[in-house]
């Protein structure tokens, strides 16, 4: 897909002794063990970031301060597969797909945003 105007894409990874490229959750274990690790299947959806090269992860406060969002726009794939993953992250059942956005109810945004560093998003 195309990626939308003004979004850079941020990829992690290494290059172990041999020359294999492994991604950012399996460099560590090719670094320790100098072999060249199974990577993992990467994730059915992509966060990209925004023009001052931050995640896309807001708070959100509405009826008078009483309801507390987490937002997650800038996202492109399986959209179920990643509120799969934000469900399981945030320990929050209660997520919704608006358009162009995901709400999580409650403030989420420092476990989401070191769950999408850890995928080198």
């Amino acid at each position: 897909g195309r990626r939308p105007a003004g979004v850079r894409a941020c990829t992690v990874a290494a290059v172990t002794a041999e020359g294999a490229t492994v991604p950012a959750e399996g460099a560590a274990v090719a670094a320790a063990s100098g072999v060249a690790a199974v990577a993992s299947a990467p994730p059915a959806f992509k966060v990209y970031r925004s023009n001052y090269n931050e995640l896309p992860v807001y708070h959100d406060y509405k009826n008078g301060r009483t309801r507390r969002l987490t937002l997650v726009r800038k996202y492109v794939g399986d959209t179920q597969a990643l509120v799969r993953e934000l469900v399981r992250v945030c320990e929050q059942p209660q997520v919704y797909v608006r358009t162009g956005r995901i709400e999580i109810k409650g403030l989420h945004k420092d476990k989401v945003v070191a769950y999408f560093e850890s995928l080198g998003f």
